[in-house]
């Protein structure tokens, strides 16, 4: 890869697992991302309106793939922001950024494609460190914990329902950038996503919660309605010049990214195992991005 792609793949990473740090340590999670999604559409409405009308746009397909990705990016939201009440930004972040594997899984059996041995690994690797990353110690009595943990810890049951939606997610806006400019699909997610997002937060008993959160975290907010389009738009356009599997698998480093702020920054327990497990899963997505090489 080129310095240049290497640059804007990690700044991109950074911005991702900055955005899920942001979300972590805000008050209401809902308030947060309400008030961040619908702020980034009036930051990227004027970019939206630049690329419109100078590449021109297939309204049909921007909409239908637009609308299916808004729901799916909604489930995406709620079950996010349940992970982040109920479980540690370094235990849940990976497992949410874990969607690679499941994606070649669902291509595989669903799309009858063929899968090498280097995707095979790759995700053997993911599963070890999604396993190992519930540790709570490396030792042969913690083994089993990570099952156990799964049937009573909604934390993990969060965090798997997320990296379904992202999987979810990641196939539909595949097909959504391909139908327009990729630009343009990425400044209008943030306006299918509210679509779908707001009424169902307006619709919630503790909207007084609202005020409180931009009162008390207007900065974050303010960062994250920049860095999460931003950082899409940064990863568009390192695929323009650079291969797409080392773009997509160098972006997972976001997981060692968020395990250490989460560590660091936020003293979330068992850092080690966290950052050891979390190196795994990047090396597993590395090689799954890599396998069509």
């Amino acid at each position: 890869m080129s310095n240049l792609a290497i640059c804007l793949v990690l700044i991109s990473a950074f911005f991702h697992a900055l955005k899920s740090f942001f979300l972590k340590r805000s008050k209401d999670k809902f308030s947060f991302l309400f008030l961040y999604y619908n702020i980034s559409i009036l930051v990227y409405l004027p970019l939206l309106i630049y690329f419109v009308l100078s590449e021109g746009v297939d309204w049909v397909a921007l909409f239908f793939w637009g609308m299916v990705s808004g729901v799916c990016h909604f489930f995406y939201m709620i079950c996010f922001a349940k992970a982040m009440e109920k479980g540690d930004l370094s235990l849940v972040y990976p497992i949410i950024r874990s969607s690679p594997a499941l994606v070649l899984v669902c291509a595989v059996f669903f799309l009858g494609e063929d899968v090498s041995i280097r995707g095979v690994l790759g995700i053997s690797l993911i599963v070890f460190g999604v396993y190992s990353i519930n540790l709570d110690g490396l030792s042969f009595q913690s083994l089993s914990q990570p099952l156990r943990k799964l049937c009573y810890e909604p934390s993990l049951q969060w965090g798997l329902l997320t990296m379904l939606t992202v999987t979810a997610y990641s196939i539909v806006d595949k097909q959504g950038a391909i139908t327009n400019h990729p630009m343009i699909f990425a400044c209008a997610l943030p306006i299918f996503s509210s679509i779908y997002f707001s009424p169902y937060f307006l619709a919630r008993k503790d909207n007084s919660k609202l005020r409180v959160e931009w009162d008390e975290n207007k900065r974050d907010i303010l960062i994250n309605s920049v860095i999460c389009v931003g950082g899409y738009n940064l990863i568009i356009v390192a695929m323009s010049f650079e291969k797409l599997s080392y773009v997509v698998g160098l972006r997972q480093v976001s997981i060692v990214m968020a395990v250490i702020m989460g560590g660091m920054i936020l003293r979330e327990k068992n850092y080690l195992v966290r950052v050891f497990a979390s190196c795994v899963i990047f090396v597993g997505a590395f090689l799954i991005a890599s396998a069509g090489k």
